[in-house]
């Protein structure tokens, strides 16, 4: 039987939370395979919530591959699966929190500014088109990791920059502005700091940083965020795990 009763965390999503608490249901074999879940408007009533955040919860379990929907006859628990095939959209927050760190976020610039070439392709926008552009201090237990530069096209959340943008902003973009961001594409890439960007992450000049570029899309394939992210590079690191359908011979 589903145990709703969970303590609201600040600083982290809802809906983050309310997915973790039916994950780890799921996990400890509380929520079994093939139970059916409550209906979206019960698990709104169990948890306080809105029903946009019990969709953005089911989505990112639906991901996961722990649960999936029947058309028509609800949502159930999926089977357990082997591996995940695929890594999974996960926000600078909820990738810190998967690490057991702290997240957090130091805004360092919050404008309306007309999109340059380069960022008017990464959006599919005209150029000279209004987007809003957002620089972060990134952090984890205090300490900085990287600096961010999202822009997110005005004429699809303009309230955007009137928020309190030291949170998530994926958080904000699925909650507050209701766009079911589905799908990115990511570019990595080897770099250097700059002398501003040293000074924020209280490093030499030149030290060795991995360069991220991200777009990020709904549903429907339209980008919503195009972000550049420079990161540590004494602090950071990729992995990758990587398969072959057949052995080599």
């Amino acid at each position: 039987m589903l145990q709703a009763t969970f303590k609201q965390q600040k600083g982290i999503a809802l809906y983050y939370q309310v997915a973790e608490v039916l994950r780890n249901q799921i996990k400890s074999g509380r929520l079994r395979p093939g139970d059916l879940l409550p209906s979206e408007d019960e698990l709104c009533s169990l948890f306080q919530i809105s029903r946009t955040t019990v969709r953005a919860a089911l989505n990112m379990l639906v991901s996961e591959g722990l649960i999936y929907r029947k058309q028509g006859r609800g949502t159930y628990v999926a089977e357990p699966k082997f591996e995940q095939a695929y890594p999974r959209l996960l926000s600078f927050t909820e990738e810190m929190l998967q690490k057991g760190l702290q997240p957090g976020a130091r805004v360092l610039a919050v404008e309306k500014v007309p999109a340059d070439e380069k960022i008017a392709e990464e959006l599919s926008i005209e150029c000279g088109e209004f987007v809003i552009m957002i620089k972060r201090l990134r952090l984890a237990n205090n300490e900085p990791i990287g600096i961010q530069t999202a822009y997110v096209p005005f004429i699809l959340c303009p309230n955007l920059i009137n928020e309190d943008l030291s949170q998530s902003l994926y958080t904000l973009l699925i909650e507050k502005f209701h766009l079911p961001l589905y799908a990115a594409k990511d570019v990595y890439y080897a770099g250097t700091l700059n002398a501003e960007e040293a000074a924020l992450l209280q490093l030499p000049p030149g030290s060795p940083a991995f360069v991220v570029e991200r777009v990020t899309m709904i549903s429907e394939g339209r980008p919503v965020e195009y972000v550049r992210s420079v990161m540590r590079g004494d602090r950071y690191k990729i992995v990758l795990e990587l398969t072959r359908d057949k052995a080599i011979r």
